[in-house]
């Protein structure tokens, strides 16, 4: 038999079982990023907004379901929504006292939000999972129709059981696959994450988890409050644009209000002062105020019990808190002021707690 470069590259090919697709770029016809909202949200890409519990990431999400519902102009002025259907997968605010109440707070078209709480499988419901269920995903959006956004909140509460959020192979499974569903179906993904527990530098690991996370996603934007302004303003930032420019922050408030049904929730009121910081700047400047507010934290601890050598801890706290303290400041300021916690049975009542200075 005689052995030709033909047959031998025909061997390979059976052998490998496989064959590498390419195509020239002179043949692919370009095509503008399909913004939703300028820098912050595009069609056919994964967005992450990661911040702080309390900084109102779920709000922020609902107000952009609602302008995209209706139709509405963005709050700084780059452009209105296209109007259109959005998915939620919420895992954990309850859809009929939170998520619904804060639709109607910013103004949603409700007929257009399509909250998913469960997969049916096999006669048996169970969570909604990332890595098994992208198919029914794609059957419920062409059921729907015209899906503008999918919000995912927070994103790991969908990876799996077996998936640890810290490996980044286990993450690039996900969101990998996740990204290329966007893209596929031209709709914007937002995952919502929260952040680390130990402190960063840099806002970009300011996300939880793998840096899988934010690696995956093309832009990402962090909440976080604004420490030169009033203690109720907060900032929505740029972190990563990978499709664009970074966007210009915009400031914000959470605000209580109650809804046509007499329900009391929370929407985002948007503000117009310029915001000239950047998300690393932002990151710094809160954690000196922090490491500041607990220096006077510690130095309020021992001059409240210099003179009362001890006290009970609910009343020092009680204190604190007037002095304009939260109480979790209180109980960090205590450990760096060396401050000694103990049980006393008959102070002040059987087994109470005193915090007392350690001299």
């Amino acid at each position: 038999m005689i052995v030709t470069a033909e047959s031998k590259e025909e061997a390979l090919r059976q052998k490998l079982q496989g064959d590498i697709i390419s195509r020239k770029a002179s043949t692919i016809k370009r095509a503008p990023i399909n913004w939703i909202w300028k820098n912050r949200l595009a069609k056919g890409k994964l967005t992450l907004l990661g911040g702080d519990p309390a900084m109102g990431k779920s709000q922020i999400a609902l107000d952009m379901i609602a302008r995209i519902t209706t139709g509405t102009a963005w709050c700084d002025g780059t452009g209105v929504a296209p109007e259109g259907n959005c998915i939620i997968l919420s895992a954990e605010d309850a859809s009929d006292d939170t998520i619904c109440p804060r639709l109607d707070a910013a103004g949603a078209n409700d007929d257009r939000v399509h909250i998913i709480s469960a997969v049916r499988w096999n006669g048996h419901n169970r969570s909604f999972n990332l890595k098994e269920d992208l198919e029914l995903l794609e059957q419920k959006i062409k059921e729907i129709g015209n899906v503008v956004l999918i919000l995912i909140d927070p994103i790991t509460a969908y990876l799996g059981d077996k998936i640890d959020s810290h490996q980044t192979t286990a993450v690039r499974a996900i969101l990998e696959p996740l990204a290329q569903f966007a893209e596929t179906q031209q709709i914007c993904i937002l995952g919502i994450t929260h952040p680390p527990k130990a402190q960063q530098q840099k806002a970009i690991q300011n996300f939880t988890g793998s840096f899988a996370f934010v690696a995956a996603a093309r832009i990402a934007l962090l909440a976080i409050e604004d420490v030169d302004f009033p203690a109720d303003r907060k900032l929505l930032l740029g972190v990563k644009n990978n499709v664009g420019k970074l966007p210009d922050g915009i400031g914000y408030s959470i605000e209580v209000v109650t809804t046509k049904d007499s329900i009391e929730t929370t929407h985002i009121e948007w503000d117009n002062d310029p915001v000239e910081i950047t998300a690393n700047e932002a990151i710094h400047a809160t954690r000196a105020s922090s490491s500041s507010k607990l220096q006077l934290g510690e130095d309020f601890l021992t001059s409240y019990l210099r003179n009362k050598v001890s006290a009970p801890a609910h009343e020092v706290v009680a204190e604190g808190i007037k002095h304009g303290f939260s109480e979790k400041t209180l109980n960090r300021a205590k450990k760096g002021a060396g401050i000694i916690s103990e049980r006393m049975n008959g102070f002040a009542g059987s087994g109470t707690w005193i915090w007392r200075l350690p001299y």
